[in-house]
């Protein structure tokens, strides 16, 4: 059957909403059993773990995901993520500040997109990408705004051996794009709140 290994914690990969969207080929017994190595593929090519028109999803609380519930999630984890921020700004380390700048946008543009669409958020880290799809209009200076907090995503997570963009960060350089994150962050947490 593969490896038994006891599930006390969420297990890596697994979405914290629900208690079934492993890594394929693994999956949780009843009895709490994280199994690997259980799950056979499927004839259709789709991953072992899919199972199409599902609605046995569970929240923290076990009740039945809705959208609401996916909402917070995205909302939660841009809260976390713009607190960090601006302890990374206050610590100096200005590069991190503008990635997690970065994640506090993606994330409330991915819960706008749940509220708006549906739960199955757009796969990318575009910026421009997820709010078009999530049917905001981004034109002009919002546009340039979206793609400029995009690069820092790329930037610092794969910098270039000169270091440019990291070396080119500075503290006044970085409070002025953190403004604008906190611009539009209000921006995007009016537009859940209607």
């Amino acid at each position: 059957m593969g490896e038994r290994l006891p599930c006390t914690q969420q297990v890596r990969g697994s979405n914290p909403l629900t208690s079934t969207s492993f890594y394929p080929g693994e999956q949780v017994t009843s009895d709490g059993w994280l199994v690997r190595g259980a799950c056979k593929p499927r004839e259709d090519g789709k991953p072992a773990w899919y199972r199409a028109g599902k609605r046995s999803r569970w929240n923290r609380n076990g009740g039945t995901v809705d959208r609401n519930d996916y909402v917070t999630y995205w909302k939660e984890g841009s809260e976390r993520d713009f607190t960090a921020m601006g302890h990374l700004f206050e610590s100096g380390d200005y590069q991190w500040a503008l990635f997690l700048g970065h994640l506090v946008i993606e994330k409330l543009l991915k819960a706008c997109y749940v509220k708006q669409v549906g739960s199955r958020v757009p796969r990318t880290h575009n910026l421009g990408r997820i709010a078009t799809e999530a049917g905001l209009s981004v034109e002009g200076e919002m546009r340039q705004a979206f793609d400029r907090l995009t690069t820092f995503n790329l930037e610092v997570r794969y910098p270039s051996l000169e270091g440019e963009f990291l070396n080119e960060v500075t503290r006044d350089y970085a409070a002025e794009q953190l403004a604008t994150v906190r611009e539009i962050r209000q921006w995007l947490l009016e537009i859940l709140s209607r």
